[in-house]
């Protein structure tokens, strides 16, 4: 028993020091290091306690006796100190996301500031309540299976006058419109909004640009034979989804009038070299992309948001953790610094604390301030005269 204790104490403080620490090098164990920080970061208090009773349990039974139980006991402890320190990270979202949303008009951010984490929805973090929303499912957009969306409105109606699309990530090979983001669409569409989640065809079947001119499909399907009316528009993605956004309002040729891309892609070429060693050109050659990089860059260039940023950009509200080890927060930086200096319209950049990959997958402190901060900047930039001019 002495030995499970010492492995349960080592598991416990690597878990927490993943969520506390952005541990990068050596890149092959990103998705180790990933899934741990994740769920110790997002599910803090649950690890917390989970520890805590079963060192009660291995003291009840007379487990902790000798040097190396006595060794895990002291880990499980600095795991737990780590814990709380990774619960006060968390709590620092909401101001991170408020102080973005006052440059796109003062004030925007204090009812973000003013609304505490309900703890009650955390304490169910997979739990997402639908018996006030309208879901109409697997709607056909195009002839391929894939090709389907549901819509989600609430029950006690929706003008369809306005709408997210959202596109889940899933590294362009993977996912599904069933299981992403549904904090974010579920509380949009509670606060009334039409919210469109889409599947699209994946790699390494289909390559890219297929999955561009998917989403690009929804969009049209959306303006034209979805609703009754063309509505105001917005687009919203997390990983490779936060990629496919970007790369389609950037594009300029569809109606898009706000861009939320939440920890995307946004330079296939590393052409500034900030991934390094570590960047993705392998993987995408041979799961994502019809060609190799060096036989046609200018096809990875097109694909790449932070080449392609334009003076009429919609406005942007670009999130990022800061301890994301899949898609590097740098990268985020480099795009929204680019981006910033051609359009003319705002861009938002959060960094948020502690966050990793997928941080707002389910109910968390993070996914909520998230989730409320979209819903915020979509409210501040679709009613207000400034940024719906469709022409700069």
């Amino acid at each position: 028993m002495a030995m499970t204790v010492f492995v349960c104490g080592a598991l416990a403080l690597l878990s927490t020091v993943c969520a506390l620490v952005r541990i990068r090098h050596p890149a092959a164990l990103s998705v180790p290091v990933m899934m741990l920080g994740w769920l110790a970061g997002e599910l803090a208090v649950f690890h917390l306690a989970a520890q805590v009773m079963f060192v009660v349990i291995m003291a009840l039974i007379g487990a902790i006796d000798g040097g190396l139980a006595t060794a895990g006991l002291v880990m499980m402890v600095l795991s737990w100190v780590g814990l709380v320190r990774v619960v006060t990270v968390a709590n620092r979202a909401g101001a991170a996301f408020a102080e973005t949303l006052d440059q796109f008009a003062p004030g925007a951010g204090e009812e973000l500031r003013s609304t505490p984490t309900d703890w009650r929805t955390n304490l169910r973090p997979f739990h997402f309540d639908k018996r006030d929303l309208d879901i109409e499912r697997d709607i056909a957009y195009g002839p391929d299976p894939k090709h389907r969306l549901d819509v989600y409105r609430p029950k006690n109606g929706a003008d369809d006058s306005r709408v997210l699309l959202f596109l889940h990530g899933g590294a362009w090979v993977s996912g599904t419109k069933k299981n992403q983001g549904l904090p974010m669409i579920t509380a949009l569409a509670g606060a009334g909004w039409t919210c469109v989640t889409a599947d699209y065809r994946l790699g390494p079947a289909h390559r890219l640009p297929e999955m561009v001119d998917d989403v690009a499909a929804v969009v049209d399907f959306i303006n034209t034979d979805l609703f009754t009316a063309p509505p105001w528009l917005a687009v919203a993605g997390t990983s490779a989804g936060g990629h496919l956004a970007a790369v389609v309002a950037l594009r300029g040729e569809h109606d898009i009038q706000a861009c939320i891309p939440i920890y995307g892609a946004f330079d296939l070429t590393d052409h500034l070299a900030i991934r390094g060693y570590a960047r993705m050109t392998g993987f995408l050659q041979r799961m994502v992309m019809p060609t190799s990089l060096d036989d046609d860059p200018a096809l990875w260039q097109s694909l790449s948001p932070i080449m392609a940023t334009r003076a009429d950009a919609p406005p942007f509200l670009v999130i990022h953790g800061t301890h994301d080890v899949f898609l590097w927060r740098e990268e985020t930086t480099a795009f929204v610094e680019k981006l910033r200096g051609e359009s003319a319209n705002e861009v938002g950049h959060v960094e948020v604390p502690g966050a990793q990959h997928t941080f707002d997958l389910f109910h968390s402190t993070r996914s909520q301030a998230s989730a409320r901060a979209v819903g915020l900047f979509l409210e501040t930039v679709s009613l207000s005269e400034r940024w719906t001019q469709t022409d700069v």
